[in-house]
């Protein structure tokens, strides 16, 4: 099984951010006109702070695993970081992500278009 494999199969056997959580004060949403995935991700800011995150889909394994990486970058960092935490180079590196694959990537990175 390749790293890629290994990745995918932790994350989404192991999902930290799918649990709904209190008092969100961010919410940003994507959908594809394609394939029909849906994306939701909840953000509760504490003094301009990421303090926790959550994650709402109807999409594919790759899109969930794609939505734990993000929520995993953005705990913690300030709300101004969001558009240079949130990149396909580095999403994509630390999945190790066939070129081919990609658009999962970029439909949760479309939520963040507006930012």
């Amino acid at each position: 099984m390749d790293d890629y494999t290994k990745k995918i199969i932790y994350h989404l056997n192991s999902p930290k951010y799918n649990v709904p959580i209190e008092n969100c004060n961010l919410v940003f949403e994507s959908k594809s006109p394609l394939c029909g995935d849906f994306n939701r991700l909840h953000l509760k800011l504490e003094n301009n702070k990421i303090e926790s995150a959550f994650y709402e889909n109807s999409g594919c394994g790759l899109n969930t695993v794609v939505l734990e990486i993000i929520c995993e970058l953005l705990i913690g960092k300030e709300k101004e970081e969001i558009r240079n935490i949130v990149n396909i180079e580095r999403i994509s590196s630390e999945l190790n992500f066939p070129k081919g694959k990609t658009h999962c990537i970029e439909l949760v990175l479309s939520m963040f278009k507006n930012i």
